[in-house]
């Protein structure tokens, strides 16, 4: 369930911590453990804060995004898969996916597509992010990286894109890259 300002300071209570500060938390005990399991654990609470809207400027804030991309590249696989799922969950965001693709993401993202574990090709059966099929998560959050890449491109920066690219914008794109090969 989405959060707002109201609901979070209601569910936090007058004495509990705020949401910035936890995360805050979680990402100074992910630098200072040292068992991959406790890693992991971190890793998969912070992918399950990064789907709600009212986290997204947290998560680039504390660079959470960057902690994702990070874990992307370790050797464990169970980091990896927590990794893409935080990244698939967050950037629906426009400010998100700008941080990812200008933190080299998208290569990233397109190498977890040929890994041999299903769980991080697939996040959504690790994090249970959406009832779409599995790989139309991966694939919405990859179509999303790309054309934010391509819209954040030198030659493109002067034009302004004040919105996210629509599904048409999106089917356009897709078309015209089948037709270049």
């Amino acid at each position: 369930m989405f959060t707002n300002s109201q609901r979070q300071e209601e569910r936090t209570g007058k004495y509990g911590t705020p949401r910035v500060q936890y995360l805050q938390e979680l990402v100074t005990q992910f630098q200072s453990a040292s068992s991959e399991e406790t890693k992991e654990k971190i890793v998969a609470n912070l992918a399950n804060f990064s789907y709600d809207p009212f986290n997204y400027s947290f998560l680039r804030q504390l660079n959470i995004l960057e902690l994702f991309l990070d874990c992307m590249t370790e050797p464990n696989e169970r980091l990896v898969e927590f990794g893409i799922g935080g990244i698939c969950n967050a950037c629906a965001d426009p400010a998100n996916a700008k941080v990812i693709a200008q933190s080299d993401g998208v290569p990233l993202i397109i190498q977890c597509l040929s890994s041999p574990v299903k769980n991080t090709v697939n996040p959504a059966d690790a994090l249970s992010c959406a009832k779409l099929g599995k790989e139309r998560i991966y694939i919405m959050c990859l179509n999303f990286l790309i054309i934010s890449h391509i819209i954040l491109t030198p030659l493109n920066r002067s034009r302004k894109v004040n919105s996210t690219p629509s599904d048409h914008e999106m089917d356009k794109f897709w078309r015209r890259k089948k037709l270049e090969k």
